[in-house]
Parts: structure tokens; C-alpha cells; sequence
């Protein structure tokens, strides 16, 4: 996978189609993505003042910004820049 989108299941989860709207924006641009795979979830101020909050976690695998060598960042990384400005 080369993201994972990842969010709760309850009070901060972002709409259907919030979600569905991150999903397409990679998965057009040529990227495998998921939900809550391999990881889930995302952080959520544990605040009154942030009740209704919603929160969503994009995971980017390091296999897609840096290169082979797991050094060296790559044009990836201003491939995502983009999409994510």
C-alpha cells in the first residue's frame, strides 16, 4: 500500500464523502490506497472545546518519497507535496 487513511469510528470520523474525496485524490493520481490498513485510526484532542472535531490520519509508506537506497529523498516527495497542497 502507498497510503493508508486512517480515522475513528466515532464522534471525529469525517464524512463518507470527505473520506471518499481523499481516496480518489490519490488512487487518480496513480496510488494504491486504504483505509485503516496497515494502520488505523488518527489523533484526536481530548478537549470539550474540540467535540466536534474531525479527525483523519494520511500515512504515506516511505517506499513513495524516499529512494531505493532508504536514504535519498525522491521526486515523490514533491509528488505528494502536491497533491496534499
Amino acid at each position: 500500500m502507498d497510503l493508508c487513511i486512517g480515522f475513528n469510528d466515532y464522534w471525529s470520523k469525517p464524512s463518507e464523502e470527505l473520506l471518499q474525496l481523499i481516496h480518489d485524490l490519490f488512487a487518480n493520481a496513480g496510488y494504491r490506497v486504504a483505509f485503516n490498513r496497515p494502520y488505523s485510526n488518527s489523533m484526536v484532542p481530548q478537549c470539550e472545546e474540540f467535540k466536534n472535531y474531525k479527525s483523519v490520519m494520511i500515512e504515506v509508506n516511505k517506499s513513495v518519497y524516499l529512494d531505493v537506497d532508504g536514504i535519498t529523498i525522491s521526486a515523490g516527495l514533491q509528488r505528494i507535496n502536491g497533491l496534499l497542497n
